[in-house]
Order: C-alpha cells, then sequence, then structure tokens
C-alpha cells in the first residue's frame, strides 16, 4: 500500500469513526458529506478510493438514520452503477462494499421509504449469489437478506427456502481450508477439493488414510471463510427473529448448523454459533406465544434441553473473555424472552444460580489465573472485559427475579447481596 493510500485509508477510518460517535448530530452536515462523497465516488481515480467513500457512505447514513432520505435518490445513481457492474475482479469489490452500504438504507430508512425498493434488492442479492464465488459477496448478501427481514420480512417470504438453504451450504462448507503437515516433504492439498474427488469413494488401505490423518499438524483457514460462516450465523438470526411463522420449517435445522459450530476454532464463528443457538430458541418461543403456533412435537424443550446447560458450560470453560460475555449476555437474552420456562427444570435454575455465583467470585475458567495468557494479549483490555462480564453475570439477577417473582426470589437475593454490593456497603445497609 503506497504512503498515499495508507493516508486516504486512514482519512476515511476517521470519518467513519466520527459518524459513528457523532450519531444523529451528524444530521446538519449531511449536505456538504453526501456531496463530497458522491464526487469521490464518481471520480476517485483508484478503486480503493471507491470502496472507502461507498464504505463512509454506509457509516454517514448509518448515524442519520432516516435524516439521509432526501439524499438517496443522489446516492442511489452513483451505487446502481456498481450494484449492476460486471464481475471483474475491481468490480466484484465495488459491488461488495455497495451491497454492504444498501444493507444500512434497508435498516435505516425506514419502512415506508424502503418499501418499493425491497423487491428489487431481493432480485439483486438473489442474482448475485447465484454467481457469488468470493466469501466476502456471499456474507454481504446474506446481511443484505436479514437488513430486508427487519424492514419488510413480506418481501422475502417467496424465495426464503433458496436463501436459508444457500446460509446453511455456506456454514457446511469446507471451501478455504487447507491442510498443514508435520513433514513439510508431503503435499498441502485444499480441503474442500479432497472431500468433492473422495465422495462415493473408499479407501483400499485403511492404514494409509489413518496414517496421513496423524501426519496433519492442523487445518488453517482463510479468513474471508470465517467471516463469511460468522455473518452467516448473525444473518439466520435475523432471519429467525424477524419472519415469524414463515421460519418454522427452518429453526431445527438453523439450531443444528449453528450446534455444530460451537467448537470452532475461531471466535468469530463460535460467537455466531451461541447467537445463533440462543435466537433461534427466543423466535419459536415468540411464534408460540404471539402467533398461537402448536409445537406439537414439543421443539421448544428439546432445543433448551441442549442450548441452556451448552451455554451455561460455555460460560463456565471457555477461556476466551469475548466468547464468556456473549453467552452470558445470551443467557439473559433467554431469561428475558422465555421467564419461567427457561427455568421451570429445577436442575436448569439451580445451574444458573451457581454459574452467576461463580462467575461474581471469579471462579470460571476464563477469571482464573493460567501459564497461557496468549486470550489475553492487551492487559488493559482484559482488565475491562473482566469488568463487563462480571455485569453481565450481575445483570442476570433482574430478570432471573422477574422470571421466578419477588417472593420466590428473596432467599437468592440474600446469598447475592454480599457478592454484588461491597461488604462495608452491605453492613450500611443493614444499619439503615
Amino acid at each position: 500500500m503506497s504512503t498515499q493510500s495508507a493516508a486516504l485509508t486512514r482519512t476515511y477510518y476517521a470519518l467513519e469513526s466520527f459518524c459513528e460517535n457523532m450519531g444523529d448530530k451528524i444530521v446538519p452536515y449531511l449536505p456538504d458529506l453526501v456531496e463530497k462523497l458522491v464526487v469521490m465516488i464518481a471520480n476517485s481515480p483508484t478503486v480503493h478510493g471507491k470502496e472507502l467513500a461507498i464504505s463512509a457512505l454506509g457509516a454517514v447514513s448509518n448515524a442519520a438514520e432516516d435524516a439521509i432520505v432526501p439524499f438517496l435518490g443522489q446516492v442511489m445513481e452513483h451505487l446502481k452503477v456498481y450494484l449492476t457492474a460486471p464481475d471483474s475482479a475491481d468490480g466484484i469489490r465495488l459491488k461488495t462494499i455497495s451491497i454492504d452500504t444498501l444493507s444500512v438504507f434497508a435498516r435505516k430508512i425506514g419502512k415506508e421509504t424502503f418499501s418499493p425498493m425491497a423487491a428489487e434488492c431481493v432480485q439483486l442479492g438473489i442474482a448475485n449469489l447465484n454467481n457469488a464465488d468470493d466469501p466476502d459477496m456471499r456474507r454481504c448478501i446474506y446481511s443484505l437478506f436479514g437488513a430486508i427481514s427487519s424492514t419488510c420480512p413480506e418481501a422475502l417470504y417467496p424465495v426464503l427456502d433458496g436463501i436459508v438453504k444457500r446460509m446453511f451450504e455456506s456454514l457446511d462448507s469446507t471451501e478455504g481450508m487447507t491442510t498443514e503437515y508435520k513433514d513439510s516433504s508431503v503435499m498441502r492439498f485444499d480441503l474442500d477439493d479432497s472431500v468433492e474427488e473422495g465422495q462415493g469413494e473408499e479407501s483400499d488401505d485403511e492404514d494409509e488414510v489413518l496414517g496421513d490423518y496423524e501426519n496433519i499438524e492442523g487445518i488453517t483457514v482463510e479468513n474471508g471463510y470465517l467471516e463469511e460462516k460468522g455473518d452467516t450465523l448473525t444473518s439466520l438470526c435475523e432471519l429467525a427473529d424477524n419472519m415469524g411463522t414463515h421460519f418454522v420449517p427452518y429453526y431445527e435445522e438453523t439450531f443444528g448448523h449453528g450446534l455444530k459450530l460451537v467448537d470452532y476454532t475461531a471466535p468469530l464463528v463460535r460467537r455466531g454459533s451461541i447467537l445463533c443457538m440462543t435466537h433461534v430458541c427466543n423466535a419459536l418461543h415468540k411464534v408460540i406465544t404471539q402467533h398461537n403456533f402448536q409445537d406439537e412435537t414439543a421443539m421448544l424443550p428439546k432445543l433448551l434441553s441442549v442450548c441452556v446447560p451448552l451455554v451455561f458450560d460455555v460460560v463456565r470453560s471457555d477461556k476466551d473473555r469475548e466468547i464468556v460475555c456473549c453467552a452470558l449476555e445470551c443467557t439473559n437474552e433467554m431469561l428475558k424472552e422465555l421467564k419461567a420456562a427457561m427455568i421451570s427444570d429445577e436442575e436448569y435454575l439451580d445451574a444458573l444460580i451457581e454459574l452467576v455465583r461463580d462467575v461474581l467470585q471469579h471462579k470460571t475458567a476464563s477469571q482464573k489465573d493460567s501459564e497461557d495468557d496468549s486470550f489475553c494479549e492487551d492487559v488493559e483490555d482484559d482488565s475491562e472485559l473482566t469488568t463487563v462480564l462480571v455485569d453481565f453475570a450481575g445483570s442476570i439477577l433482574p430478570s432471573l427475579a422477574t422470571a421466578m417473582g419477588g417472593v420466590k426470589f428473596t432467599p437468592y437475593f440474600k446469598m447475592f447481596l454480599p457478592l454484588i454490593i461491597p461488604r462495608k456497603d452491605v453492613t450500611a445497609v443493614r444499619g439503615v
């Protein structure tokens, strides 16, 4: 990257950070900002410059929300050039970032403004998905569908089956995976190719096959494919949340795909799997309670019997504190949505009480001192995460009180009080 290109990147990064921090206070600056960015999109001599300007438009729109609507026609006129561009290397880059920015519009400009565009955006996504070999392109298309579901879910009804199946294919794919061997003389191979070539064939020499596996040092996955899996899981969460009864045929299979990836080595994918499973449980409960869906196969209890112990185990045993924070937050969201249904089993209630207490007492794996501090590269960030983790655990208590009822929760409140208030403050409270 040239010095000039690096400086341009830093400038746009600063602009996006500024927009994020300003929020709707950015609105007075919109005319000048949009005008400058549109000029850059049209006239920048480099693809990188155009990418940065389009991305900045997304950040501006995210901050301004529906205040961007008066400029939408002007912006879309330029974006359509890249949304419909041929799939050359440069064209794919610009199309991908344009689809990403289109997703921001879908989320932020409001149903009334976006509805006339919804069907066209769905068709645009499907047309590009059918030919998408690039993981970043697929990831952004899935995000677009998730964004559309939050504003105009009805636009996805006719094509939902095909979209969900393509998402499942992305989660199952071994594309981008490469084996690394202990013996450097052994040829590296692409795992996806080997799977395709080996379909339907059986090895004549089982010992030889086992020897090959023993020689494997590990498997690497390109970042683009990891991000695709992580964002695909997030987009499935949005579809589960927003599509109501139309997503009922996919709840169980979506949960299963999340479950398969819960032990994935990449934190981004593990986090997505936890979100996916808990969102499915919450969404299914909403469908049952708000849409009178008859859960004749007892799908929800079956999913909860897997999800609840698993998420609790993540909190207790995972060493990545960001993952643990995610699991605690998801636990709280499930408790808020399911209330008594989540803790109707006495075993789950006892496990949750013990889990929160252990977090507050710094007894989980991610809180214990370890010789291996590879998951805590920055001491300051690690200290902040420790505080956040305890805060997430403490925030479960009000939700638990609501789910149990005040009278039943009172004995537990007395037990937790010394853990959430310093001892001297507890003494002061007792003296009042």
